[in-house]
């Protein structure tokens, strides 16, 4: 009780003060993923995450802190923002609103029960409606914060501060391994696996309740930084601080040795080489080559690091090769495997039964986010999803060298990283903060940039062009 009266004197006090310790709070919250700011006998077993509590609070300041309603209004409806998201959201709920009825009895794995049951009205439905109307919602406010200078530095130091405490976390779980303190910080309604191990070595979970939410967490925190580079919009000194939240995420997503993030990390890994030689290959970074290259000097030594300990002590090289070999490359033979991949194959089995239309949703558990989306929210739901992100991805913006520019473009790859070990575990339609804070970076920050295009660009006499924003179409 003592850890959920802190939380609350810090919510009170969030909800008084200025947008930037709003915007720390909320990415420090992120970590708490097992941490029940009610207790579940009061909400009838349903867990309210601090993440959960604190998206309210900063939409509301958000949207307050809007000027104009008309860019609400073309944030939430031009397809070249969130327009296609937000169709996505309307199509999602009205499926959970209809499916239930119109095909019960379809059978489909349970989220309560894990079992093979027929379609009915359940909690879950209520639950995974609001979740991900949240992560909704928290596009649109981040979206409105990014729109100005002040929103963006915010969202800058939020993303370290973030990455921080998710490596704090990692320190704490390993540190106090074998003790009940962090027992205050576990009082969700969840299955705990924080003792579970790995080739004999135990997985670190964080503040979480088992290894594969902390290295998805990490992993998240390691491909945003990593790639968007927040220090560009602050002080000097964040420069070597990043770099070392860097260093420390990737550790931690190694001892995690959750699958799905050693995958995602394997892919960040490979979008990071090709990108890290493209932008040496560009003319657009030709005043960036000197950080450029002292970067690839700092990589390299890592590695070659990494070699020669590994070479070195075989214990250390004989564990490392044991854990990859039991959790990926022999993943496909284990029970929890079989297990999740059932759950995929019968949820496609109701989405068939159902005749694409979908079951809502917490209709159904999955084990790939992908199956999840379309078994949850039909064939029409999952296509404007997609529709949605390949727009984003997609889409093109001045590259202007400025920090929103690099921000943008490194955007882009996070999403990739981000992506992957949800399309490898995730088990709800529900995208999450991380996931959410990418999709507001990739509609804010080419709108900034467009619009910084307008301003500049000469009129046929000349003089410049009125400061305003493009149509809606740009």
């Amino acid at each position: 009780m003592i850890a959920i009266a802190i939380f609350w004197a810090l919510y009170a006090i969030a909800a008084f003060a200025p947008m930037r310790y709003c915007v720390w709070f909320f990415f420090v919250s992120v970590s708490f993923s097992a941490f029940a700011v009610l207790p579940t006998s009061m909400t009838a077993s349903l867990t309210i995450l601090p993440t959960s509590m604190l998206v309210p609070l900063i939409v509301a300041k958000a949207l307050l802190s809007v000027k104009r309603s008309a860019l609400l209004w073309d944030a939430l409806f031009n397809l070249n923002q969130i327009g296609m998201l937000t169709v996505f959201l309307l199509v999602a709920l009205a499926v959970t609103a209809l499916a239930p009825s119109l095909f019960a009895g379809v059978p489909i794995v349970s989220m309560n029960q894990l079992a093979i049951r027929p379609l009915a009205y359940e909690s879950a439905h209520l639950s995974q409606s609001v979740y991900l109307l949240a992560s909704f919602l928290l596009v649109v406010a981040i979206h409105c914060i990014l729109l100005t200078d002040s929103g963006r530095r915010y969202v800058a130091e939020g993303l370290l501060i973030g990455g921080a405490v998710a490596v704090f976390s990692g320190v704490a779980d390993m540190a106090l391994a074998n003790t009940p303190l962090l027992e205050m910080l576990r009082t969700a309604d969840y299955a705990f696996l924080s003792d579970s191990a790995a080739a004999g070595t135990r997985r670190v979970v964080g503040f979480g309740s088992e290894a594969s939410v902390f290295g998805g967490l990490t992993l998240g925190f390691l491909g945003l930084i990593y790639f968007v580079r927040p220090a560009a919009l602050l002080p000097a000194w964040a420069e070597p601080v990043q770099a070392g939240i860097i260093a420390a995420l990737f550790c931690f997503v190694c001892l995690s040795t959750s699958s799905s993030a050693i995958v995602g990390l394997l892919i960040g890994l490979a979008i990071a080489t090709v990108d890290y030689f493209g932008r040496l290959a560009s003319p657009g970074f030709a005043k960036r080559r000197g950080g450029l290259l002292f970067e690839g000097w700092i990589a390299a030594g890592a590695v070659i690091l990494v070699v020669l300990l590994l070479a070195a002590i075989a214990p250390l090289r004989d564990a490392v090769f044991a854990i990859f070999e039991q959790m990926v490359l022999k993943k496909t033979q284990s029970d929890s495997f079989e297990e999740r991949s059932g759950w995929s194959a019968a949820s496609l089995e109701g989405l068939a039964h159902s005749y694409g239309f979908g079951v809502g949703l917490g209709g159904t558990r999955a084990s790939s986010w992908a199956v999840s989306v379309v078994a949850s929210t039909g064939v029409v739901g999952g296509l404007l999803l997609f529709l949605f992100i390949a727009g984003r991805m997609l889409a093109v913006f001045p590259a202007d060298g400025s920090p929103e520019w690099l921000m943008a473009r490194g955007a882009k790859r996070a999403m990739v990283t981000l992506a992957a070990p949800m399309l490898l575990a995730s088990t709800t339609p529900d995208f999450g903060p991380l996931l959410a804070v990418d999709f507001a970076l990739l509609t804010a920050l080419p709108l900034i940039l467009w619009n910084r295009r307008a301003a500049i660009a000469p009129s046929p006499r000349g003089s410049r062009a009125a400061q305003r924003p493009l149509p809606s179409g740009s």
